[in-house]
């Protein structure tokens, strides 16, 4: 059973709730739905973000839109992915970490 929720009656945008899944319509058949078989988009996307800030799986990122523009060839493979992990996020933890041992430790200790 599933239940639909609009702010005027009139409207074509609004939000179903079902027992498994979460449907948001708009207007034109435009809506996003999410459910067991997960997320999916219908009707135009657009990104405010570049390429290069949409992360796949935590380890990749998009290539440069200037490097995807360079022909790839047995030769010269342009790669489409490119290998990211997040040294940043990794190092702020483990600084973190050390600056709890040593609190730990002065209280301990």
């Amino acid at each position: 059973m599933s239940k639909t929720y609009k702010l005027f009656p009139e409207s074509q945008a609004g939000i179903t709730l079902g027992n498994d899944s979460v449907r948001l319509n708009g207007k034109d058949s435009v809506s996003l739905t999410a459910n067991s078989k997960g997320i999916t988009l219908n009707g135009p996307v657009s990104f405010a973000s570049g390429s290069n800030q949409m992360n796949f799986s935590i380890l990749w990122k998009m290539n440069r839109e200037p490097m995807l523009m360079i022909p790839s060839t047995t030769a010269t493979p342009t790669p489409v992915m490119m290998f990211s992990p997040p040294v940043d996020t990794i190092s702020f933890l483990m600084g973190s970490s050390i600056g709890m041992a040593f609190l730990f430790g002065s209280l301990v200790g």
